[in-house]
């Protein structure tokens, strides 16, 4: 199998992805194809093509296939080599508006000195590639490769050799766990830092009983301590949230602290502030000493930076909103039945409950042109199955259990609003995936959702366990068609203005480069 993947950066490679189409319509491509295209947008025609993968479908791709195919990127190449795999590498260009500049062609020209690429710089000549990649010998990846790779990048960017890059450890939960802090764990690793990073992660968490849980993190310590004598990075990366994920970012806080680490730590909401304020003197201590000794806390919204300040005035707190990659969509139609959607844990903190109780006031109003889709599970399905059951509220309501990332686009399409009675939140990653499909948001008023939300713009904003206001909304833009094609207009509009992945990931790179 051939595995293309053209990046996550925000640049299209749509002229690889036909000339591998115009290839295996002439024969000169009969292998399997897939393909990650990124933010490419060209229709493959011959082969499926996804917009990007996850990290462990990615890893399951690149391991399953037998050439990788890509553009002139660092460490995709780096990552095949390693996996003994033959790469195909195809310089992007800014003739093409592919890239900023026509540095990919000196990169691949030095991988092909070092035997670790086949070089195809004719895109046309792509089938030709492939079939003398077949006929090469897999080059072992040898230790002290990249070292060589960081010379010969150092020289085509004209940068001294002896600067180093800037080694980032990311440290948080297994990547194979749900929910929303994962998905900007992922948006970050995927990411395409440059030349100038060098990120690598750190497990320190996975879903088990507690014997499982205290061995997994005690292995995680260990290895975080050998990684430190091994001067492995410069800045640890922590993502935290409440009860069991403070008490192990706080102790490696203090052992990365201790060898002169710098340490982020990036603030995840939710139920944080309730975690504080109902904890006792030693675990307040505790808290304000994390903050203390972080050189810079990320948190999601003003809200969450007044919190942490209150707490601690003399803490280093940047305001670094949640974001999403902006879909390229078409404008959103007015429909005959509005589609609710609910998209996260069923937990009680989600409000689910008080949303049926919404559904069940809308349906005793005679409002019957709606549905509500929940996508999701967790410890309240039951319970929530069975009050749809008992209050006979079936034609309004459908469970489709959890929905993977590669599901999420199409239901996204398929729904009109989303709504999220939470309460407590940070800012959801759904939200702001919803308002990129250009949804409307009805959301209880909790974290910093009113920094995304804007009542009588793009959505409605109401008090937790408030069902009467929650129906409310939930009418207005069922009855209203109007009203719901206006906030549908602006809800995308906010997203492209203030929560695009590239103000994101320049957000994050100016506090790294800080440090």
């Amino acid at each position: 199998m051939i595995f293309i993947t053209t990046g996550s950066r925000s640049f299209q490679f749509n002229r690889l992805l036909e000339a591998v189409d115009k290839a295996i319509e002439k024969g000169d491509i009969s292998d399997e194809v897939f393909a990650q295209v990124g933010s490419s947008n060209y229709k493959t025609k011959h082969y499926k093509s996804v917009g990007f993968l996850n990290h462990e479908d990615f890893n399951e791709r690149m391991n399953n296939c037998d050439i990788v195919l890509t553009h002139g990127g660092t460490g995709v190449i780096v990552n095949a080599v390693k996996m003994g795999k033959r790469v195909v590498a195809v310089p992007r260009s800014a003739k093409y508006q592919e890239v900023v500049d026509d540095h990919q062609i000196q990169l691949i020209q030095a991988f092909e000195k070092l035997g670790m690429v086949t070089a195809c710089y004719n895109c046309n000549e792509i089938g030709k590639a492939i079939k003398e990649a077949k006929g090469k010998e897999v080059k072992p990846y040898i230790s002290n490769t990249q070292t060589i790779i960081d010379s010969i990048v150092a020289l085509i960017s004209g940068k001294p050799e002896s600067k180093k890059k800037i080694k980032v450890l990311m440290c948080s939960s297994d990547r194979k766990e749900k929910g929303g802090m994962n998905s900007v764990i992922d948006q970050l690793m995927d990411h395409d830092w440059g030349d100038d990073f060098r990120f690598s992660y750190l497990a320190t968490h996975v879903t088990g009983n507690l014997v499982k849980k205290t061995l997994f993190f005690t292995n995680a310590y260990r290895k975080l301590g050998k990684f430190i004598k091994q001067d492995a990075f410069d800045i640890i990366y922590i993502h935290m949230s409440y009860k069991g994920s403070f008490y192990r970012k706080y102790f490696v806080t203090k052992l990365c602290k201790k060898y002169g680490k710098k340490v982020i730590i990036h603030l995840h909401g939710s139920e944080f502030k309730d975690f504080y304020n109902s904890g006792g003197a030693k675990r307040k201590r505790q808290i304000q000493e994390l903050f203390f000794l972080a050189d810079t806390s990320i948190v999601l919204g003003e809200d969450w930076k007044n919190f942490v300040l209150k707490i601690v005035p003399k803490a280093k707190v940047v305001v670094i909103n949640n974001a999403v990659n902006l879909p390229n969509i078409e404008t959103k139609k007015i429909s005959e039945i509005r589609v609710f959607l609910f998209l996260g844990a069923l937990i009680q903190r989600k409000g689910v409950i008080d949303l049926l109780n919404a559904v069940k006031q809308m349906k005793n109003q005679k409002i019957s042109n709606f549905r509500l889709l929940i996508a999701g599970s967790g410890t309240e399905e039951e319970h929530l199955r069975e009050y749809v059951k008992i209050n006979e509220l079936q034609s309004y309501v459908e469970f489709l259990g959890w929905i993977t990332k590669e599901q999420k686009p199409d239901l996204l399409k398929r729904a009109d609003v989303l709504v999220l009675p939470s309460y407590n939140e940070g800012l959801p990653i759904a939200i702001l995936e919803a308002m990129s499909y250009g949804l409307p948001i009805i959301s209880t008023n909790v974290g910093s959702i009113a920094e995304a939300v804007k009542e009588n713009k793009n959505g409605f904003l109401i008090e937790p366990g408030n069902i009467d206001s929650l129906a409310h909304a939930m009418m207005k833009l069922t009855v209203d068609p109007e009203l719901w094609k206006k906030e549908s207009t602006l809800s995308r509009e906010i997203c492209e203005r203030k929560f695009s992945e590239d103000v994101f990931f320049k957000a994050v790179e100016k506090v790294c480069r800080g440090l």
